[in-house]
C-alpha cells in the first residue's frame, strides 16, 4: 500500500492525487465537481500513475451523471470503452473455464472483481479486472491442480506444496497471458481453519454470460475487499475504495451486518475493519450504519493487533532494509495470522518450514545458512557506516 497521505487527513490509505479523483469518482455533485476541479488543475491530464488510470472509467461515469464539460471527457471515454472491451473478453474466455471446471465436477464460488462488477457495479465496464477469482472446496484442489496442468497452464507460485500449505490460493497462467486464481481459503487469516463452509452456504447465484454459478454474498464481498485491499502492495490496491462504496451504497440492503460482525470476530479482524470503514464513513460519505461501527468499537483490540496492522501498511522491502533483523517481524506477524487466535502446538512447531518458505529456500539448513550470512552482512554495513561517519567528522 502507498503510504503517502495528504497532511490534512489522519488517514494512510491513498495519495492526496488519489483521493481527489475517488472523491470526483464517487461523491453527489457540488463535492464530485470540486474534486475534479482541484485535480485537472494539479495534474498532467497526459500522464497519471496505473493506480489513477483503472480509476477513470468511474470517473467519466461519475462526471457524465454530473453533466460536466471538459475535453479530457472524450478521453475518459475511450478509456472507460476500452475496460469495458477487456472485461467483456475476459469474462467471455473465463466463462469457458468455469464450464468446464463444472463438467470436472468441481464447484466454483466467484469473488472479487466479477461479482463486484456484474452484481454490485452492474456495469462491466466500471470495475477492470486482471482476472477471475474462484473459491474451490478442499476436496477438490487436487483435481483442479491436474485440470489446469492438463490444460498447460502454469501456476504463478513454486514449488506448489509449499503455498498449498502456507497461502490461501494460486493464480495460473496460460501461453496468451490468461490469468485465472483459484483460491482452498477465502482469507489469508486463519487459513489453517477447517470451517469455511459457511462461505459457500451463504453465496449467491451468479450469472456470467450465458452460465450461472455462485458468489460471495454482500457481507463477505464486502469483508473481503477491505481485507484484501488495504494491504501494502506493488500495485496501489486504491480500488477496494469504490468496490466497498458501491456494495454499501448500492446493495446496503442486502448486506447481512450482523454475518459481517460474526466473521469480524472469527478471523480476528476488528481493528482492520473499524480504520477502514471509519475512513469511507467519514471521507466517502459511505451508508454504513452507527449500529455498526459501535459493536465493531467495542471488541478488544490486543497490542500485537496493532502492531500488525502497522506492519501490513508497509513496504516489506523497506522493513527489511529498515530493520537489523530484517522483514523476519513481519514474517512473525504473518505466520500469527495463518495459525489463527488459539493454535495448535503442532502449528507453531511449523514456525521454521514457514520461514524456510518465506525466504525461498529448499531446506532448514539453507535458512540457517542465509540467517547467518544476513547477519554478518548487517554487522559489517552496520561498522562500516559507523566507520565512515567517524572519518567524516
Amino acid at each position: 500500500m502507498n503510504n503517502k497521505t495528504n497532511s490534512k487527513t489522519k488517514y494512510s490509505f491513498t495519495t492526496l492525487e488519489q483521493e481527489l479523483v475517488l472523491k470526483a469518482s464517487l461523491l453527489k455533485r457540488s463535492e464530485a465537481i470540486s474534486a475534479w476541479n482541484r485535480w485537472e488543475s494539479t495534474t498532467d491530464l497526459e500522464g497519471y500513475h496505473h493506480d489513477v488510470f483503472r480509476l477513470l472509467p468511474l470517473l467519466y461515469h461519475n462526471l457524465t451523471r454530473h453533466k460536466v464539460a471538459h475535453p479530457f471527457m472524450k478521453r475518459l471515454k475511450g478509456v472507460y470503452k476500452m475496460f469495458w472491451y477487456q472485461n467483456k473478453q475476459l469474462l467471455h474466455e473465463n466463462t469457458r473455464i468455469l464450464k468446464e471446471l463444472w463438467e470436472a465436477q468441481i464447484e466454483t464460488l466467484v469473488f472479487k472483481g466479477a461479482p463486484l462488477a456484474i452484481l454490485h457495479y452492474k456495469n462491466i465496464g466500471l470495475r477492470p479486472m486482471n482476472d477471475v477469482d474462484v473459491l474451490l472446496k478442499k476436496k477438490d484442489i487436487e483435481k483442479s491442480l491436474k485440470f489446469f496442468e492438463k490444460k498447460g497452464w502454469t501456476p504463478q507460485l513454486i514449488p506448489i506444496k509449499d503455498h498449498l500449505k502456507y497461502h490461501n490460493g494460486v493464480g495460473f497462467a496460460d501461453k496468451e497471458g490468461n490469468e485465472f486464481d483459484i483460491h482452498w481459503h477465502p482469507l489469508i487469516e486463519s487459513i489453517w481453519e477447517e470451517d469455511h463452509y459457511d462461505f459457500w452456504e451463504n453465496s449467491v447465484p451468479i450469472t456470467i454470460n450465458d452460465f450461472e454459478t455462485r458468489a460471495f454474498c454482500a457481507a463477505d464481498l464486502l469483508l473481503h475487499t477491505i481485507i484484501h485491499g488495504i494491504r501494502w502492495n506493488l500495485e496501489t490496491p486504491v480500488r477496494w475504495i469504490p468496490d466497498c462504496y458501491y456494495i454499501i451504497n448500492n446493495s446496503g440492503n442486502e448486506i447481512d451486518w450482523e454475518r459481517f460482525i460474526y466473521l469480524t470476530k472469527k478471523y480476528n479482524l476488528a481493528l482492520k475493519l473499524q480504520k477502514s470503514l471509519l475512513y469511507l464513513k467519514e471521507v466517502f460519505e459511505t451508508k454504513i450504519p452507527d449500529s455498526v461501527m459501535n459493536k465493531l468499537g467495542k471488541i478488544k483490540i490486543s497490542k500485537f493487533d496493532r502492531l500488525e496492522y502497522e506492519y501490513i501498511l508497509q513496504d516489506p522491502q523497506v522493513i527489511h532494509e529498515k530493520n537489523f533483523i530484517g522483514n523476519l517481524v513481519f514474517h512473525i506477524i504473518s505466520f500469527r495470522e495463518i495459525i489463527g487466535e488459539k493454535p495448535s502446538i503442532r502449528k507453531v512447531l511449523m514456525f521454521p518450514d514457514y520461514l524456510r518458505y518465506r525466504y525461498g529456500c529448499p531446506s532448514i539448513f539453507s535458512l540457517l545458512y542465509l540467517f547467518i550470512r544476513l547477519f554478518f552482512k548487517k554487522v559489517v554495513n552496520s561498522f562500516s557506516g559507523l566507520f565512515l561517519e567517524k572519518q567524516s567528522k
